[in-house]
């Protein structure tokens, strides 16, 4: 059954998890070592939500990543094609889990900006993230002057 014929399609990606929340946000749970397969797999489900929704936001839940394989961490920066996200919003993993990630992100910034378009940020809680989250959506909706 495609994931997108349920209420909250979810997707399976070795431990991790990907679910999106309509309208526009793609929530990703990493649990132990994220395999180079893990993360083919996830931009293929990033580039299917964009061809049904357009761009989104993502959520990251990182309290459970232990590690990215470095296949892992190359697969994130072989792409040949922009990221299909407005803005990243992690929450909740530990301080070298943000180095490593900060790493690969300015690397993807540096070696390939065209497909690094979206800003990154990290946050303590889920609650935070979310809220964050909320404030950019608030910001990009266009202004409508009072009648």
């Amino acid at each position: 059954m495609d994931p997108f014929d349920t209420p909250t399609p979810t997707w399976e990606v070795g431990r991790n998890e990907v679910r999106w929340e309509p309208p526009d946000l793609v929530r990703i749970t990493f649990r132990g070592v994220t395999t180079t397969a893990d993360s083919l797999r996830m931009t293929e489900i990033y580039d299917a939500i964009d061809e049904r929704a357009g761009h989104f936001y993502v959520l990251v839940d990182g309290r459970e990543v232990e590690a990215l394989e470095p296949g892992a961490r190359a697969a994130w920066l072989d792409r040949d094609k922009p990221y299909p996200i407005r803005h990243l919003v992690s929450f909740g993993a530990t301080f070298s889990m943000r180095a490593l990630v900060m790493t690969i992100y300015r690397a993807g910034r540096i070696l390939a900006p065209s497909r690094f378009t979206f800003p990154l940020e990290f946050k303590a809680t889920e609650q935070e993230a979310r809220a964050r989250i909320d404030e950019l959506r608030r910001a990009a909706r266009p202004s409508v002057p009072p009648k």
